[in-house]
């Protein structure tokens, strides 16, 4: 997988797995790595090693340009720093031990030193608000049924208007910093991914069964995008 950023490139490879372990050595030896270009692809450098974990989402940050969030989806949330090539553990904090089976899918920021994480932990999907200064976390969303996870999270400049989506096929919104939730829209199939367009505030999901939808800025409307994906060769 590729993201492109302004000024550098990222890739990870590597195999995934389902291992909660947290041996470093038995990460470098696993094999899976961050690989990061400064110079748009002339040279790469090897900056971390995430072993059996698979790495969800690589998060780029906008309000601290340079610094990655890195998402595995079973051993939490990484960030590596500007001009570092070393990745830190963020969440969950050192010493706390998730129960088995707990799995990361998403992050994302607003301008007021939060980050927002997906969490599937004892068979429910949450969304988290971490403080990065003060290290304080929040619950402020968790899916109304069991075994439904949380697979995409925007927040407002300042956090007070949060939208998500959840596989329980609700796109979800809240007006005041996660406090309140309302369902602007419910899908019989499960939303699995959330991109923005920030240029327009258009947001665009996945759904379980294949299709693509692309939301107004207010998720007041929406355009099934599938029909124009049938036009291509689906052989190649």
């Amino acid at each position: 997988s590729v993201i492109i950023g302004a000024f550098f490139i990222i890739v990870f490879n590597g195999r995934g797995g389902g291992d909660n372990g947290n041996n470093e050595e038995e990460l470098k030896r696993a094999g899976q790595t961050v690989l990061v270009s400064y110079d748009e692809g002339e040279n790469w450098k090897d900056t971390s090693i995430f072993g059996n974990f698979d790495v969800r989402q690589i998060f780029l940050s906008k309000r601290d340009a340079g610094k990655i969030f890195a998402v595995t989806e079973g051993n939490g949330i990484y960030k590596k720093e500007k001009n570092s090539d070393k990745w830190e553990k963020l969440f969950p904090p050192a010493g706390v031990k998730n129960p088995k089976g707990t799995l990361f899918y998403y992050i994302t920021e607003d301008y007021k030193d939060n980050v927002y994480i997906s969490e599937y932990i004892n068979n429910r999907g949450k969304v988290i608000k971490y403080n990065l200064k003060d290290k304080s976390e929040e619950d402020i969303f968790e899916t109304p049924l069991k075994k439904y996870a949380v697979f995409g999270i925007n927040s407002s400049f300042n956090g007070d208007n949060i939208k998500i989506v959840a596989s329980d096929g609700g796109f979800y919104e809240s007006r005041d910093s996660g406090y309140s939730w309302r369902v602007l829209r419910r899908f019989k199939e499960g939303l699995l991914s959330m991109e923005t367009n920030s240029a327009a505030g258009d947001f665009f999901t996945a759904t379980s069964k294949g299709k693509i939808l692309k939301f107004s800025p207010k998720a007041e409307d929406f355009i099934d995008l599938s029909d124009g994906l049938n036009e291509f060769d689906k052989s190649n």
